[in-house]
């Protein structure tokens, strides 16, 4: 099969050999390679190599934010892995030769033909074990996938050409700009063109460092707090490090306050009904990062309170208690006792630890391509962006949704460790693409044995029987190769959950039906309201035909040519088109304008004959103009086109103006 797949890559066919890390096996070459049995231990090593190489390829081809450098250089192990998974029979190999001879030239000439198909047309003589045959088939199932991503691969191709400077170089600043709107990898970027001749410009690797860093300060400058103080240049202003956080088994803490800001300005007190920031020496309380939401509660001393709405994050590593003082006043220096909601973090930490068992379940029924690419965790519900190229099923969402709550069940442990980023790495935790790590990282565990093991500073509970329950209430896209999961869980899921109740409750009383009998009672009634359409359709048809008929003898000859411009009764456009065809076929020679209201709106459809097109009268034009008199327009063919219109009482105006048109 290698041989016909590179075949196919030499014809450009295809665009990859390579689908998936689980499928690495299934790849068998049909000319005589097969070996009896593939493992790492007897495969040749060509066919190792070529793994690689496509490897490497898939990665390069499909766009994906891998650091494809360090994939292409763990491949030899994980090729080797992967093909400890499809065992080929001596029989099957000897059955795969024959019937690839027997269809060589249908391999060669028909490469789009799904694989599967071929051997599926010759399987009676050879009779091939179960395990090639579906191998084979999810092949080409996977092959279909990919072919549908044409269009985005020719996306990102058209892109390319405005990494190019005045000088004829590569731009750091266009390379990065490609990478960061279009997800282009600026590896990629620089291959492209080194292909075509065209070298990067000076300094571009510290260029392309500044631009990164650059664009992490803006996103974490965007932040506001008090209101109105923008968060870029906080460290310098008021001489602060960093504010502790030693929230994650604490929510409670006594602390001192070390800044108070209204509108940007430093202030020594702050009063009853201000609205203010205000930063701690040390705090329980977790700033938003990572997706996850800031903290809630109350910050309180013996002269006043302060409500605590939101917690900010701000450059470098400074906590920003955003709220208001509800009693009293606080003042700088002020010892305080710092209290999180405990509610609402619990709500997070269930709603964060669940993100993990989300992406551990999705790449257990999706694959391990499965990336984060985004998310938020809030109270009330999380959301999880993620690579992957086609919507998911219904099936493939009940078997994640049945994953993780099984994970869930089983209670187990959470806990966390502190370790060194390349050990974690080399480990085989799960980073976020591109976030920029320090040299120690803290890295979230579920289970033992492990389930999940991601790099995560967030708050989780403590065993996963503390969320209760999950259930994923939405699956979409948000751009080529990028989907989002929303789901909610804990008091979420119950409050959505009996909200879906109330619902039903409430559509079984009105079908007058109990709640178990609702879904037949519902399938029924549409039924018959379909049959009843179906009726009505008949009926306005039988009417139109005889309205067709009385309208016939309004035709009137205008500059030799057969008119007939007239309201009409029906509000059904397929209807409507129907009557202009009959009265085009009865007058054999003419022009038809019909008009009527639908949803309180004028619509128009304008009809030709063939002759008459011929000559260069084009229904598209005469509806156009004609719509413009309702406030409209439309068109379409010469021969029948239509158009709609804002005001229902101007109708006859229009109508009228179809004869200075002829």
């Amino acid at each position: 099969m290698f041989s016909v797949i590179e075949g196919l890559l030499a014809k450009k066919d295809i665009d990859l050999v390579h689908f998936d890390h689980i499928h690495l096996g299934q790849y068998i070459d049909c000319c005589g390679n097969v070996p009896a049995v593939i493992d790492e231990h007897n495969v040749e090593a060509v066919i190792l190599k070529r793994l690689a190489e496509n490897e490497k390829n898939f990665l390069k081809k499909l766009f994906l934010r891998y650091e494809y450098k360090k994939m292409v250089k763990l491949e030899r192990e994980k090729c080797s892995k992967a093909l400890k998974i499809f065992v080929v029979s001596r029989e099957d190999r000897k059955n795969l030769t024959v019937v690839y001879k027997k269809n060589e030239e249908d391999f060669k000439s028909k490469p789009v033909e799904p694989l599967f198909k071929i051997v599926a047309a010759n399987i009676a003589p050879y009779q091939f074990s179960g395990n090639i045959s579906s191998q084979l088939y999810k092949l080409t199932e996977e092959m279909k996938q990919i072919q549908g991503r044409q269009e985005e691969l020719r996306f990102y191709s058209d892109k390319w050409p405005k990494i190019y400077d005045a000088s004829g170089t590569i731009s750091a600043q266009e390379a990065f700009k490609l990478y960061d709107t279009y997800g282009f990898p600026v590896e990629l970027t620089k291959e492209i063109a080194a292909g075509r001749g065209v070298p990067p410009e000076e300094g571009f690797e510290k260029e392309l460092e500044k631009e990164m860093e650059r664009q992490r300060e803006r996103a974490k400058a965007t932040q506001k707090f008090g209101g109105t103080l923008e968060v870029a240049g906080l460290h310098d202003r008021l001489n602060i490090e960093e504010t502790p956080f030693i929230g994650y088994h604490s929510l409670e803490h006594k602390s001192v306050i070390i800044s108070l800001l209204v509108d940007g300005a430093s202030v020594e007190t702050i009063e009853e009904g201000q609205e203010a920031s205000l930063i701690l020496e040390t705090t329980p309380f977790y700033a938003e990062m990572g997706g996850q939401t800031g903290d809630a509660g109350e910050i309180f001393g013996r002269s006043g309170r302060f409500s605590v709405t939101n917690t900010i994050r701000v450059p470098t590593d400074i906590i920003v208690h955003q709220g208001r003082i509800t009693e009293g006043q606080v003042s700088l220096g002020d010892e305080v006792a710092a209290e999180v909601n405990k509610e609402r973090r619990l709500d997070i930490a269930r709603n964060h630890t669940a993100t993990h068992l989300l992406q551990s379940a999705l790449r257990q029924v999706l694959g391990e391509h499965v990336q984060q690419r985004g998310s938020l965790v809030a109270p009330d519900r999380l959301r999880f962006d993620f690579a992957h190229l086609t919507a998911m099923t219904r099936e493939e969402i009940q078997k994640v949704n049945h994953i993780v709550n099984e994970k869930i069940r089983q209670d187990l442990a959470v806990y966390d460790e502190e370790v060194p980023y390349k050990e974690a790495i080399d480990s085989g935790v799960i980073a976020i693409f591109d976030e920029k790590y320090g040299d120690v990282v803290r890295v979230l565990k579920i289970g033992r044995p492990l389930v999940s093991a991601e790099l995560c500073g967030g708050t989780h509970v403590v065993a996963t029987g503390e969320i209760g329950f999950l259930h994923i209430i939405g699956e979409s896209s948000i751009g080529a190769g990028l989907r989002r999961i929303e789901a909610v869980t804990g008091r979420g899921a119950e409050r959505y959950v009996d909200q879906r109740l109330s619902d039903l409750q409430a559509t079984a009383d009105y079908l007058d039906a109990e709640l178990d009998t609702v879904m037949d009672k519902a399938y029924s009634l549409s039924i018959e309201l379909k049959n009843e359409r179906k009726q009505i359709l008949a009926l306005e048809k039988e009417l139109a035909k005889k309205e067709v008929e009385s309208l016939l003898s309004q035709a009137e000859v205008v500059n030799s040519v057969t008119l007939l411009a007239a309201r009409v009764s029906t509000t059904n456009q397929q209807v409507l088109r129907e009557m202009a065809d009959s009265i085009r076929d009865k007058l054999k020679s003419g022009i038809i304008v019909l008009g009527t209201v639908y949803n309180d709106k004028p619509i128009f459809l304008a009809a030709v004959t063939r002759d008459l097109v011929d000559k260069g009268y084009d229904a598209g034009k005469i509806v156009s103009e004609v719509a413009k008199v309702a406030g409209g327009g439309g068109g379409g063919k010469a021969s029948l086109a239509q158009a709609g219109g804002k005001h229902k009482d101007k109708l006859n105006e229009a109508l009228r103006l179809v004869k200075s048109l002829i």
